[in-house]
């Protein structure tokens, strides 16, 4: 997934700069948009993995040892 957003980015990102240099600047406002908008959800993706990894290890930790095996099977 992470990759599919950096593609999307990188793509929006040259699109906007192509379409500025050729004068049509709405269209450049609009690839400048979704470029942001996708480096946004590129990073909410990365804190939402990184907090979930975290909180399924401290779960796993604090929680009884009958709750996990009800988890995990």
């Amino acid at each position: 997934m992470e990759e599919t957003y950096k593609k999307l980015f990188k793509e929006f990102l040259e699109g906007a700069l192509d379409e500025e240099k050729k004068g049509r600047y709405n269209s450049a406002i609009s690839n400048y948009y979704k470029a942001l908008s996708t480096l946004c959800s590129l990073l909410i993706y990365r804190k939402k993995q990184k907090n979930s990894k975290v909180s399924s290890r401290s779960r796993f930790i604090h929680e009884p040892p009958i709750s996990r095996h009800k988890e995990i099977s």
